[in-house]
């Protein structure tokens, strides 16, 4: 808007001084008052919106950083709740090989030619077993997840160091 309006100060400065052949010296020096007038006035123009385009870079990049700390503080969630998924999946390994031990030592003490072994425990084992089994999986899903954040932090994280020049 403003740009414009000094464009067409600008043509009609010119067109004013092109028509006017008998221009006394102090008319000239005005209108060469006015020309520089203008001049500074567009640098000014020039710089405002250089300053204006800085301050747009800069909001984007804030915006990045912003992006940038949820995305860490997810990961950061996801790799706990990660830690946690595999001391449970470490508790119950443990616990299913105290069982095993438990009912091959029973086994060994008690059991006579053609008796059973404990289904109970049987039973038991395959229900840590199948606990196990979904942690297990849990812990691979949670895996790609967080490999999927941090790859993603990585691109945030490559523009915003390729735009930290604009930082004063």
């Amino acid at each position: 808007m403003i740009s414009r309006l000094i464009l067409v100060s600008l043509l009609i400065l010119l067109s004013v001084s092109a028509l006017a052949q008998d221009v006394t010296p102090a008319e000239r020096g005005d209108i060469a008052q006015m020309t520089r007038s203008l001049d500074q006035l567009l640098q000014l123009l020039k710089e405002q919106q250089s300053r204006d385009d800085r301050a747009y870079e800069l909001q984007k990049l804030e915006i990045a950083i912003s992006y940038l700390n949820f995305r860490s503080r997810s990961i950061e969630a996801k790799e706990k709740e990660l830690r946690g998924l595999r001391e449970s999946r470490d508790r119950i390994e443990d616990m299913l090989l105290e069982i095993k031990r438990e009912e091959d030592d029973a086994e060994f003490r008690s059991l006579q030619p053609g008796q059973s072994s404990f289904p109970e425990r049987s039973v038991l084992q395959a229900h840590w077993q199948q606990r196990i089994d979904k942690t297990q999986s849990r812990i691979s899903a949670l895996e790609v997840e967080v490999l999927d954040l941090s790859s993603g932090l990585d691109e945030v994280e490559n523009h915003i160091e390729k735009n930290l020049k604009l930082i004063p």
